[in-house]
Formats: structure tokens, C-alpha cells, sequence
């Protein structure tokens, strides 16, 4: 059995502010192309006063200087080679944890919704709140200009499913056996 984590309109707006902030990071001298080439997963993750934040991808300094502006706290990128835990504590083997990738989608750990939950268990008072976590993901590609066909699914600033290996993953990150 596994849990869910529920998205509230809490988490959601926290998420919105977030990538307003990233936006408005990305317009800052000096000027770039705002969103050039930029589109990837944003997550919020909220336990109590903490405010956990993740992006797909590659995390970058403009991700980073947000998270600091913003106070919250910044998930790193994950190694699949690393040690990986359940909810409840349990090792999860590196080839179960590979063996969550799909094809067509992200390789695991890759994507926001994974850091988010990867990184909540190694903070015993995140961890130890888990029943009340709020979580949210959006998509991030404010310059339509890049936009391709197969973005049509996708649009900037809405909730968007986990990809499928995020699906296997997080259930086997939120299993609940031991």
C-alpha cells in the first residue's frame, strides 16, 4: 500500500508565487530572453512552516537565488547510484528504484516531485509530519515562441500529471511496508 500526497489550493498558490519569482528572475540585467529554451517541471512541497522546492532537470543559480529570496528550502538533484529510503524507512535497491523508469518519460529521481519527497525524508520534523505534506507541481515555459507541437499538452503555469516513471516512483518511495 501507498500513500498519496494531497495538492491544495495552499501548495498551488505558493507554487504560482514561486515561478512569478522565477520569472521576474529571469528578466533581471542582465537581459535575456525570458524562457529561452528554460522548460521543466517546478514542485512545492509544504509540511508545517517548511517549504520545500524542486525543479526537473538541472537545478540552476536562478532556481537557487529564488529559493533563497523566497525562504524555502532547495532539494538537490538525486543520484540513482545513492542509497534511496521508503516512507517508512526501508532501503529501496538501486534496481528496484531503476526499474521505475518508463520509456518515454524521465529518468528516475529526474523530475521535481521526486526531490521533493526524496529530500523530505532526510528532515526528521518533514518526515515525521508526512500526513499533513501539501504538494503541487506546474510546468515552466513562459516563451510560447519555443513551444512545439508536442508542448500543446503542456502549458505554462498549470498543474500537469507526473510523468509515468514519476507514478511508479513515488509509490515506491511512499510504500508503506517495511
Amino acid at each position: 500500500m501507498f500513500l498519496t500526497i494531497k495538492e491544495t489550493a495552499r501548495s498551488r498558490f505558493k507554487l504560482l508565487q514561486f515561478n512569478a519569482e522565477l520569472m521576474a528572475q529571469f528578466s533581471r540585467p542582465p537581459t535575456i530572453n525570458v524562457g529561452g529554451g528554460q522548460k521543466f517541471m517546478t514542485g512545492l512541497l509544504i509540511s508545517g512552516n517548511d517549504v520545500l522546492v524542486a525543479a526537473s532537470g538541472s537545478n540552476n543559480r536562478r532556481i537557487e537565488a529564488t529559493a533563497n529570496l523566497k525562504g524555502y528550502i532547495l532539494c538537490p538533484e538525486i543520484r540513482t547510484s545513492a542509497g534511496h529510503f521508503s516512507r517508512v524507512g526501508a532501503a529501496i535497491p538501486t534496481l528496484d528504484y531503476e526499474s521505475t523508469h518508463r520509456d518515454g518519460a524521465s529518468q528516475p529521481g529526474a523530475c521535481a516531485a521526486p526531490r521533493l519527497i526524496e529530500h523530505a525524508f532526510t528532515i526528521p520534523r518533514i518526515k515525521n509530519n508526512w500526513r499533513n505534506w501539501e504538494m503541487s507541481e506546474i510546468f515552466y515555459q513562459p516563451n510560447t515562441a519555443r513551444r512545439t507541437r508536442d508542448d500543446l499538452f503542456w502549458v505554462h503555469g498549470l498543474s500537469a500529471p507526473h510523468c509515468a516513471t514519476c507514478d511508479s516512483l513515488i509509490a515506491l518511495l511512499m510504500c508503506t511496508r517495511p
